[in-house]
């Protein structure tokens, strides 16, 4: 007979109690993958195998519509073309700028006026460098402070940004180097009272032709961005986890309690029965702490000390088990819901 339930085991109950937590984020994954299909795309969600504890992997697709998938394809195409347009035609605006706009007569007789466009943009560019140093600096700390990472579609999005600016106020100092050549040449043309029209005429096509190069790259650089189908907010439903844990300790809790009510109420009947019936349980299955006095009968039956289980109180007497050796005769097994006990008639024990 057992003297009450199990203790659970923490390292089974803890293994139970993940297992549960994983069934339940599984379960809560599953209600809130709900596929969404729209005119423009549909979005659809699959289990695409399993991590390596077991856990299921998801992934979510998205699907465009034909209409909008030839139209994104044609506009990616579009992109690539105008990429390697502009491509293109910065490596001729390269040489084109690498070249002095000044005619040999005006070189000769007022000066070139390279220097002019190279000071004016070396500290243009210092400026702008110095300036771009502290704004990148910035950016990557708001970055942070937002919780954007390193390598995210944010956090490239952003590098795009601020490098597209970047190239654009480096065009712009560059143009502004051209315009304070340009001024410059005036200012000595006028001051040298240069007449000659086919001259200046030429020296204003170049500069011109300088510039339109520029404002063509800047304006393809500025190609519309192609737009994803936008996908409505799923509604996220909750599952609470089962308390594993808690439920198998309770329910040890319950059948402690439930087995100590049981031996104390069979404890409480056999100190009864000691006064009022010939016989009265006294069977080992129902004593703990049994201590041998070192007596006995004279037939030879032990003395012993104990306590029924349940009870606080050490008592002496015999073990059902020890006269029944002896005995027999003065032994009775009483029938019990647990099964029967032996059950002791001290007056015929000798």
């Amino acid at each position: 007979m057992s003297s009450g339930p199990s203790v659970p085991d923490p390292t089974k109950v803890s293994n139970a109690q993940t297992q549960s937590n994983i069934q339940t984020a599984t379960a809560q994954t599953g209600l809130n993958s709900a596929n969404q299909v729209t005119p423009f795309g549909n979005l659809s969600y699959s289990q695409i195998g399993t991590w390596p504890d077991g856990t299921p992997r998801f992934q979510a697709t998205t699907t465009l519509s034909p209409q909008l998938q030839g139209l994104f394809s044609t506009g990616v195409g579009t992109q690539q073309q105008i990429g390697n347009t502009a491509q293109s035609l910065a490596g001729r605006l390269g040489n084109s700028l690498s070249q002095p706009i000044n005619s040999p007569q005006l070189q000769t007789s007022v000066g070139n006026f390279d220097a002019v466009r190279q000071q004016t943009q070396d500290a243009l560019l210092g400026r702008l460098n110095q300036q771009s140093d502290r704004d990148l600096g910035s950016l990557q700390q708001q970055l942070a402070n937002q919780g954007i990472q390193q390598g995210s579609q944010a956090y490239t999005n952003a590098m795009k940004d601020f490098n597209e600016g970047l190239s654009a106020n480096r065009t712009n100092a560059l143009l502004a180097a051209n315009t304070a050549q340009g001024q410059a040449q005036d200012l000595a043309l006028g001051s040298a009272n240069f007449g000659n029209n086919a001259q200046q005429q030429q020296y204003t096509n170049q500069l011109t032709g300088r510039n339109q190069n520029i404002n063509e790259l800047l304006s393809l650089l500025g190609g519309s961005q192609i737009n994803q189908p936008s996908f409505s907010q799923t509604p996220q439903t909750g599952i609470n986890g089962t308390d594993v844990t808690g439920n198998a300790w309770n329910a040890y809790q319950a059948n402690q309690n439930q087995s100590n009510q049981f031996w104390n109420g069979l404890g409480a009947v056999g100190s009864t029965a000691a006064s009022m019936l010939p016989f009265f349980f006294s069977d080992e299955r129902l004593k703990t702490d049994i201590r041998d006095t070192g007596m006995k009968t004279p037939g030879g039956v032990p003395i012993k000390d104990w306590r029924y289980k349940g009870s606080p109180m050490m008592q002496r007497g015999f073990i059902a088990q020890d006269v029944q050796k002896k005995q027999p005769e003065a032994v009775a097994r009483i029938p019990t819901p647990k099964g029967g006990f032996l059950a002791v008639n001290y007056r015929r024990v000798a």
